[in-house]
């Protein structure tokens, strides 16, 4: 009998290598991972599957990711998201921030640091569940 994946993830990343390296690293983890290249695409993923947890990338062509993070509060306020970026600056940081993200970060992202970031969200998540309960 396979184990039950630790939680559903949805990683969006323009850049290819980006979300292969994440896919790669949180399925060793014991992830169900999905992977979209856009906002939009991530959207349309969205609406056919759920997920506790989504990493998204900030600035991507056609829907980067403020607006995907406006856009996930609305359909699930209690979908955890991870936005990464190289372009990190404080207006946007504090946009992330009111939009109800649970963590920013700059890359380069170490290993460590992006799967304890993920433990810690869904953790949230679970004691935000019961507390609505």
């Amino acid at each position: 009998m396979k184990d039950e994946p630790r939680a559903n993830l949805l990683i969006v990343d323009d850049n290819r290598g980006h979300r292969q390296a994440l896919a790669k690293l949180f399925s060793k983890e014991g992830y169900k991972v999905a992977l979209a290249t856009n906002g939009e695409e991530a959207l349309e993923i969205l609406s056919k599957d759920s997920f506790e947890l989504i990493i998204t990338d900030l600035r991507m062509p056609r829907k980067g990711g403020l607006q995907l993070l406006k856009e996930i509060k609305a359909l699930n306020p209690q979908t955890m998201v991870i936005i990464v970026t190289a372009y990190g600056d404080y207006i946007s940081y504090h946009e992330a921030m009111r939009g109800g993200v649970f963590e920013y970060l700059n890359k380069p992202i170490k290993r460590n640091e992006i799967l304890a970031v993920a433990e810690k969200a869904l953790i949230w998540r679970k004691a935000i569940g019961n507390n609505l309960d």
